[in-house]
């Protein structure tokens, strides 16, 4: 599928959204506060959908801010009441930093690869 437009600093892209698999998600750009909520839409639509398993590939993610983080956070307490989970896949260094410092990654599953994301969710 193409990139979905965010916002004009953030594209999204579902890569993989195989009926009860994990759902893959290319994000490009960077996630802040002006593609927060664009993000959250794009992710409460899939997990509406019933994907409660998205592993987040974040090879393309340049910055994510404390808005971002907020996106994480409440896609994260949209999957685990329905027993899914969240990875985030393929993170540059200051990403994992900026996750293992907030305390998210007791949250979620931070993954070096997409394949190990997958894998961690169960897929």
């Amino acid at each position: 599928m193409p990139l979905a437009p965010a916002s004009k600093s953030l594209q999204l892209e579902i890569a993989e959204a195989p009926p009860g698999g994990v759902a893959v998600v290319r994000l490009v750009g960077t996630l802040d506060v002006s593609s927060q909520h664009e993000a959250e839409r794009f992710l409460a639509g899939l997990v509406a959908a019933g994907h409660t398993r998205l592993a987040l590939d974040c090879a393309g993610l340049a910055f994510v801010s404390s808005a971002g983080l907020r996106a994480l956070i409440g896609t994260v307490k949209l999957v685990k009441p329905r027993g899914g989970g969240l990875a985030i896949c393929s993170p540059h260094p200051p990403i994992r930093q900026l996750i293992e410092l907030s305390g998210l990654k007791a949250l979620l599953c931070l993954s070096d690869t997409v394949d190990a994301g997958r894998t961690a969710l169960g897929s």
